[in-house]
């Protein structure tokens, strides 16, 4: 992957983290995984760029686990204008698709949650809407910004 499309998804999952205070990004926290190396290179990137304001962790020249950091306003603007204000060279993916796609989920699990059913019905329901989420191909298109919902389906 170029380092362009790395700056993105990485930016990215600052900005999907970004109501969760400061996020400790781990080569797992991606799909596909990102090398450390790579992982904390491009963060110091987008922290010289003030995308994201970073605190990285280096012993002897080498990042490690403990680097943390936040989506800055800059970051924000890049990723919600798809990359056009961007200071460096950046790929932005996220589409409108998803952040709606998100959000009617949530809507539907929040009124699943008021109509007049047994529990049992709104837990059948809830599980159908789980299979469908957690389906790969699904995953495969939405990526990981459906990885807030799951605790909306309990």
């Amino acid at each position: 992957m170029k380092d362009n499309e790395l700056r993105g998804v990485i930016l990215e999952k600052f900005y999907e983290k970004r109501r969760e205070g400061v996020f400790a990004p781990m080569s797992d926290d991606f799909n596909p995984p990102i090398p450390p190396q790579d992982l904390y290179r491009i963060c110091e990137q987008l922290y010289q760029h003030r995308l994201i304001e970073f605190n990285a962790v280096q012993v002897r020249g080498y990042y490690i686990s403990g680097s943390r950091g936040k989506i800055s306003a800059n970051g924000v603007d890049v990723v919600e204008n798809e990359g056009i204000n961007s200071p460096i060279n950046i790929s932005i993916t996220t589409n409108t698709f998803n952040q709606s796609f998100v959000f009617d989920i949530e809507q539907i699990l929040l009124e699943i949650n008021k109509m007049q059913a047994t529990n049992e019905e709104k837990t059948q329901v809830k599980e159908m809407i789980k299979s469908f989420i957690e389906h790969p191909l699904v995953t495969s298109i939405i990526g990981g910004i459906l990885g807030n919902l799951p605790g909306l389906l309990k």
